[in-house]
């Protein structure tokens, strides 16, 4: 069981197909798949590995971090709150 909850969107389920946004803070379009989380606090921050690498000045990024409510899946739906939530 878990006990922490994020309280800023809904929870992302592991394994989720997601695709990045402009709003990651990466290039939008990139897709992946959601294997673990890397922060626990009101917005959770999930590792995403990618279907292929993301370039970056550091070198090539096979997982990313993402935060929750940035996140989508490739058919557009998103885990933020609902207004008023």
């Amino acid at each position: 069981m878990n006990i922490y909850q994020p309280t800023m969107h809904k929870p992302v389920p592991m394994g989720t197909r997601v695709v990045t946004t402009r709003e990651s803070g990466y290039p939008a379009g990139h897709e992946g798949e959601v294997v673990g989380i890397c922060h626990y606090h009101i917005i959770f921050t999930y590792i995403v590995l990618l279907d292929r690498p993301l370039e970056s000045d550091y070198g090539l990024l096979r997982a990313i971090p993402i935060h929750g409510s940035y996140i989508e899946t490739p058919d557009g739906k998103n885990f933020r709150l609902e207004e008023g939530s």
